[in-house]
């Protein structure tokens, strides 16, 4: 009796293994992957804070300008050279606007699911790569940066790239050709994105390891040769980017646990460790809460049975984990979940291997088993990227507030806006042609959630535009007190006061308001996700 069961879930488990063997499954998943970052695109969302910056240089500096790493905006990060040079070339064909801006990520997203598709075939086999594609297809965060002015996309790409670049090396034969064509490859990488440098390390000491074994003199010349190129690039790269990135408080703060405890084997470090290895399932790949541990336990499955297999290839995905790691216990590299994108072709690779390895464990195929895992793999990140497809992305909708603005602002008026708000003025300023005036701005800063505020801190300042109308600095003069003083008569008590606020906490906004209709009365109040605009009678 019990062989027959066995039988039947066997014959049913062939079954659909031919199935889904057929060609057309690889596209359905490629199909449902395009439609849902397309529709995400097609969005065409507002800009958020950390987009409109990066928006406003890419607005205001040259192609030299940006190929020279200069920034009208010192104090932020800097993005890879060559994710920038792209997005100012799109917004140089097409015009800039958000489309243009967020062209170069949605194109890094979909090619990067068919490179992802030709490498884990060529790596675990056809039903592999297909449960790893479907991860990758569905993968939230994935779906959510293919439509986002950030470099992310773009990180997983290169990573892809790479590696699937890498397998000649360590599979076929090797060549000085081949050393100069993947040296060359890195050094493009490298101004792509900045997650390269954790992937590259690993590879070149694969590839040394490979040259060793072949014992061949003119390769390891060829190859202490590119690594001369390659540590120029590296410290270019440092010195005019790098060096300023990792200075930045806002990434590198140690206030938030990003960065792993010392020593490394205490137990406040296992612990950071096992808390920030189950959350990348969450937060990198949309899986939901509490599925984490299952996605770990197949991963080291996965990495143990790959490396059982081929240790190269092991070697090749678990290294760059590895160098992110040593990175960050150096406090070199944060651990921001948006930060380690560029590491899920290596996880979705080792779970993928996992969970062919745990299912030929399982009696008779245990089909309910394999059923039962690929649904805790896939189903949360699928029912949030289906959710997103049929509800809009409305984290920060700024522009229709501001194109109100544009409409009815008025020459005397005065304008009054938060911190997290002055940069997307600044670059939705130049969209609806606001002018290129140089403008006497208040800007609300310092404040606390708990803290019952009689008197708000403001700071005044001139904001000066490029000739379509963007943001390009703060005013500089020997005489801006003076004219500060002369311009704050007549801002002040102004019958027509505007305030902008953007991505405030609810009781950030309602003390803000509390505030001016304290001191005024309000004329004006409209207010969109994540965004809100009022007008003020100050005069009283």
């Amino acid at each position: 009796m019990q062989e027959n069961i066995c039988e039947q879930r066997s014959s049913l488990g062939q079954k659909i293994d031919f199935l889904i063997g057929q060609k057309v499954f690889p596209v359905i998943l490629f199909c449902c992957g395009a439609a849902l970052r397309l529709k995400h695109y097609f969005e065409n969302r507002s800009l958020w804070l950390d987009e409109a910056y990066l928006s406003i240089d890419i607005a205001n500096t040259s192609l030299f300008g940006l190929a020279s790493f200069q920034t009208i905006l010192p104090g932020q990060p800097r993005q890879p050279v060559g994710f920038l040079i792209i997005s100012k070339i799109f917004t140089l064909i097409f015009g800039i606007c958000e489309y243009s801006l967020r062209l170069f990520p949605l194109l890094s997203s979909l090619l990067a699911l068919y490179i992802l598709y030709l490498l884990t075939k060529k790596v675990l086999g056809r039903n592999a790569a297909l449960l790893a594609l479907a991860i990758f297809t569905f993968a939230e965060p994935l779906v959510y940066y293919a439509a986002e002015v950030k470099p992310y996309s773009c990180d997983v790409l290169i990573s892809l790239i790479l590696f699937f670049s890498s397998i000649n090396f360590l599979t076929g034969d090797i060549s000085v050709k081949k050393i100069r064509d993947f040296c060359l490859l890195g050094i493009v990488s490298m101004w792509f994105s900045t997650s390269s440098l954790l992937v590259l390390p690993a590879i070149g000491f694969l590839i040394l390891c490979r040259i060793f074994k072949e014992k061949k003199l003119e390769l390891f010349i060829s190859f202490a040769s590119t690594c001369v190129f390659f540590i120029t690039n590296f410290l270019i790269i440092y010195v005019k980017s790098l060096s300023k990135m990792l200075a930045n408080s806002s990434i590198m703060s140690t206030s938030i646990p990003v960065f792993m405890p010392r020593p490394i084997w205490s137990l406040s470090s296992l612990h950071w460790l096992l808390e920030k290895s189950t959350g990348i399932f969450e937060h990198s790949l949309g899986m939901g809460m509490g599925f984490g541990y299952l996605a770990l336990t197949l991963l080291l499955v996965g990495c143990y049975d790959l490396f059982k297999k081929n240790r190269m290839m092991g070697a090749l995905f678990l290294l760059p984990l590895m160098t992110f790691l040593a990175a960050n216990f150096l406090h070199k590299y944060p651990f921001h979940y948006r930060m380690l994108l560029f590491l899920t072709p290596c996880i979705v690779i080792f779970i993928s291997q996992g969970f062919f390895a745990v299912i030929k464990m399982l009696p008779c195929g245990c089909l309910s088993s394999r059923i039962l895992i690929i649904a805790m793999l896939i189903f949360p990140s699928a029912r949030m990227s289906l959710n997103s497809f049929v509800k809009p992305h409305r984290y920060s909708n700024t522009r229709p507030v501001i194109k109100y603005l544009s409409e009815h602002y008025q020459k005397g008026d005065s304008l009054i806006y938060n911190n997290s708000a002055q940069y997307l003025y600044g670059f939705y300023h130049g969209l609806f042609r606001m002018g290129s005036d140089t403008e006497l701005i208040v800007k609300i800063e310092n404040w606390e959630d708990d803290e019952p505020k009689t008197k708000i801190e403001r700071k005044y300042q001139y904001l000066v535009f490029n000739e379509k109308g963007y943001l390009r600095g703060t005013y500089k003069d020997p005489y801006v007190d003076a004219h500060l003083y002369k311009d704050i008569r007549h801002y002040e008590n102004n019958p027509r006061t505007w305030l902008f606020l953007s991505q405030l906490s609810f009781a950030q906004k309602k003390m803000t308001v509390e505030f001016f209709m304290r001191n005024g009365r309000k004329l004006l109040e409209l207010n969109e996700d994540g965004a809100s605009l009022y007008m003020f009678d100050m005069s009283r």
